[in-house]
């Protein structure tokens, strides 16, 4: 698990593309996620209405990611 949680820069913002169940990376820092074990997940409901899930390996990044899109809970 990365500690600086950098968040890395994609053409698509680190959104799963179509047919991403889950992704083996932080939707933040793009560092691993396991599937085999616990990791958070955050859940955005478009205008359309399509759920689309993101994957973090710590909190620290779920956080921070929330923090930049200005719904921190």
């Amino acid at each position: 698990m990365q500690d600086t949680c950098e968040p890395r820069r994609t053409a698509n913002s680190g959104r799963p593309t179509e047919g991403d169940a889950m992704s083996d990376r932080c939707t933040y820092c793009d560092g691993p996620v396991s599937a085999e074990e616990w990791h958070p997940v955050a859940t955005v409901r478009d205008d359309d209405g399509t759920v689309e899930i993101y994957d973090f390996c710590s909190e620290n990044c779920l956080t921070a990611w929330q923090s930049e899109r200005g719904n921190a809970e």
